[in-house]
């Protein structure tokens, strides 16, 4: 058993401050995001291009000045003089070694290419970046046609002993990948950065944000109370000098009128006084309440009541749920849905009562009220929990009640974490309560 510590002003600050945070954090991570897939792709697009010219001209850049340097400035080089850090090898038809060429980097020798770009001849890609001892690369191989055989420069071609059929295998160091990573991560740092700082001023900020709104509920809960009480005073004057005027003048139609109008006001203030300390919760304690037992008290103290009022009730109710909730709310909750369905039930109809685990994994108490309804076809049963709604106004008083009841019923679902929602199918209309159970082991 434990007691609610944060007040609903709280969990609005912290709500306000939680929805900003995730708004501002999805905000960031997709314009970081986007950044750095953009500068990925272009980092991917130069070190491809560099390849290309590589493989083209048989396993050497290209020695013509304007070509070289269209290429060089392609990759993002600021000269010729910039040079790629590369290494080719030349294969046979039948994966055999024709050549290779290491003049272009230092730290790798003629068999240690060949190794490398054997492993590379059996990938599946006939292009990718991989990493090798902590540094980034990226390789091509490329099967050679008659036409591009035909098309080389004689001296490579022959440097290379390039022909038709033959496979190379081109690496590139991508030294733009090595930046790329660094500014992953202190793109990442900076954004984390920026929203620590953020929920440190949202957090400050928020209490002067939130303050309006939460004045104005306080003042609408304190009229609603301070109301309430003052309505008392006179509503019990009214009935003093009602039962005086019965005791003087005798009963009549005109002091039974005023008696019942006085108990209706005095059940609406009380109602409107409960609905105000639902909703500030404060000294509500939650623990494992058994609502087998709050359903099958509250429908048989209404058994009585419905079936004299010319209707049927039925129930199905489940053994041993039990749920984490505040035991004189449960059963008040159970007791207005019952009353609700028995009062808006059709003459001779069926009120239904059923009670059982549902949800995911049956972690969920599911309580259903259902009544017949024939008239209830087009209505619309989201604003059935407004405060003081009426779904007819043509009903009596005596049926259509405050418009308070389901509006409590509500307030009590969400204090325990639940949800309610009614439904219409086939001339009946239901309430269905889905509640926590209690976990295993509490």
């Amino acid at each position: 058993m434990f007691k609610l510590q944060l007040n609903p002003f709280t969990r609005l600050r912290l709500g306000y401050i939680f929805t900003s945070t995730v708004t501002v954090a999805v905000m960031l991570g997709a314009v970081l995001f986007a950044v750095n897939l953009v500068t990925y792709v272009q980092s991917y697009r130069e070190q491809r291009a560099v390849l290309d010219a590589i493989v083209k001209n048989g396993g050497e850049l290209p020695d013509d000045q304007d070509e070289g340097a269209d290429t060089l400035a392609i990759a993002g080089f600021s000269s010729t003089n910039d040079q790629p850090v590369y290494f080719t090898v030349v294969f046979d038809r039948d994966g055999e070694v024709v050549s290779s060429n290491v003049n272009h980097i230092i730290a790798v020798d003629d068999e240690t290419a060949i190794s490398v770009a054997s492993d590379k001849l059996e990938s599946l890609p006939e292009s990718a970046v991989f990493t090798w001892w902590g540094t980034s690369y990226m390789y091509l191989q490329h099967e050679y046609s008659a036409a591009e055989v035909a098309e080389m420069d004689v001296s490579t071609r022959r440097a290379a002993n390039i022909s038709e059929g033959d496979t190379i295998v081109a690496v590139v160091n991508c030294r733009e990948f090595r930046l790329f990573s660094a500014t992953v991560r202190y793109s990442l740092c900076l954004g984390i950065g920026f929203l620590v700082i953020y929920v440190l001023l949202i957090s400050f900020f928020s209490k002067r944000s939130t303050e309006p709104i939460i004045q104005s509920i306080k003042s609408q809960r304190e009229f609603v109370t301070n109301a309430s009480h003052e309505l008392k005073t006179p509503v019990a004057v009214i009935m003093a000098n009602t039962e005086l005027l019965e005791m003087t003048g005798g009963e009549n139609e005109w002091t039974r009128s005023i008696r019942h109008q006085s108990e209706r006001l005095t059940n609406l203030v009380n109602r409107l006084i409960a609905l105000a300390r639902l909703q500030e919760r404060e000294d509500q304690i939650i623990e494992d309440v058994s609502l087998t037992a709050a359903v099958e008290e509250s429908v048989g103290a209404y058994r009585t009541v419905i079936e004299g009022d010319g209707r049927t009730l039925e129930t199905s109710v489940e053994e041993n749920v039990t749920v984490r909730a505040e035991r004189r709310a449960l059963g008040e909750l159970v007791n207005i849905l019952i009353d609700n369905a028995n009062k808006y039930c059709d003459e001779g109809g069926v009120v239904s009562v059923t009670l059982q685990r549902g949800g995911r994994a049956k972690m969920r108490a599911l309580l259903v009220v259902t009544n017949d309804y024939a008239d209830g076809e087009g209505v619309d049963y989201t604003r059935f929990f407004d405060r003081f709604y009426r779904e007819d106004s043509s009903h009596s008083n005596e049926r259509a009640g405050y418009g308070i009841g389901l509006s409590m019923a509500s307030q009590i679902t969400n204090n325990f974490k639940g949800k309610i929602w009614a439904s219409y199918k086939d001339g009946k209309i239901s309430f269905s309560v889905s509640l926590p159970l209690r976990l295993i082991g509490r």
